[in-house]
């Protein structure tokens, strides 16, 4: 029987993956710890990992996160919450369940702020978007101690890099709940932050967690995993107003708030490795928004 850690559990993806793994391994031992687990204090992460029996795999959802905006009101107080959560988990994994292999997530926003179609060989070349950075820089800073920690320790694992997750139970303030939401309580104007060109790789959340769950394996120490579906604001905001019959004013609030304009991901270490994401049949934008928009947010 295959034992599972999952943190972040109470999270949109993390609560996914808990529904998912029990679909996929129904004899699993799932254990999932969320928000009730303070992980900034190193006590209660030596409490949950001491007090688990031999884990073999831990997936490390758990961080803080918000939109742009958010992150730059908020950079500080992101980045130490994170790098403490980083550290102390981090190392009483190593002191408790050195056998287990441990999956950590990173971001499109842990990219150099001027690539595009990201790499992996690009994960360190370049600086990172400002009113970002100390999210990606977070992002970073776990799989450079995962790094550490299999050279010194031999833990196994790898940092998987997802798409722009979108799906029912997102409550949170990210492009496609917010569009849903502003959609519902305006039916006159719709405020559109950008011009709408900026390009994000989209994927639906079933599709990701299918796709953490393929390539839970990797030996590497990094790998993209997006849906390679990418897609403008302008072309989600366009299948969202016909999805809902939505017609009020769509305003975009100017190329300047912009931040990059076309982040995707380069699946081609992912294809070769495991045939994701082109032999997987995954759903299209437009399916997506439309069970998103049915099921609700």
């Amino acid at each position: 029987m295959t034992r599972y850690l999952i943190t972040g559990s109470d999270g949109f993806v993390g609560s996914g993956m808990k529904h998912f793994l029990s679909q996929q391994e129904p004899d699993a031992e799932i254990i999932a710890i969320g928000r009730e687990h303070n992980l900034f204090d190193p006590a209660i992460c030596k409490s949950v990992l001491a007090s688990c029996r031999k884990l073999d795999y831990i997936f490390h959802f758990a961080d803080v996160n918000g939109n742009a905006e958010w992150s730059r009101r908020h950079a500080a107080d992101q980045y130490f919450s994170n790098m403490k959560i980083t550290l102390n988990f981090l190392e009483n994994v190593v002191h408790y369940q050195r056998q287990a292999r441990f999956i950590g997530f990173s971001s499109l926003w842990a990219y150099p702020e001027k690539a595009t179609n990201f790499r992996e060989a690009d994960y360190w070349m370049g600086g990172l978007s400002e009113s970002i950075q100390q999210y990606g820089m977070s992002k970073k800073m776990l799989g450079s101690g995962l790094a550490a920690c299999r050279l010194q320790h031999e833990l196994k694992g790898t940092m998987l890099v997802l798409g722009s997750i979108y799906g029912p139970g997102d409550h949170s303030d990210h492009l496609v709940p917010s569009l849903i939401s502003k959609m519902k309580s305006n039916s006159h104007e719709l405020l559109v932050w950008g011009d709408g060109s900026q390009v994000r790789d989209f994927i639906f959340l079933d599709d990701q967690l299918q796709g953490i769950y393929r390539n839970k394996d990797y030996e590497g120490e990094l790998l993209n995993i997006a849906g390679a579906q990418p897609a403008s604001v302008y072309e989600v905001v366009t299948i969202l107003q016909e999805l809902m019959d939505y017609r009020g004013k769509i305003i975009y609030t100017g190329a300047g708030n912009s931040i990059t304009d076309d982040r995707r991901l380069d699946m081609s270490v992912a294809t070769r490795y495991s045939g994701w994401p082109g032999s997987f049949r995954l759903k299209s934008l437009r399916e997506g928004l439309k069970i998103t928009i049915e099921i609700g947010t």
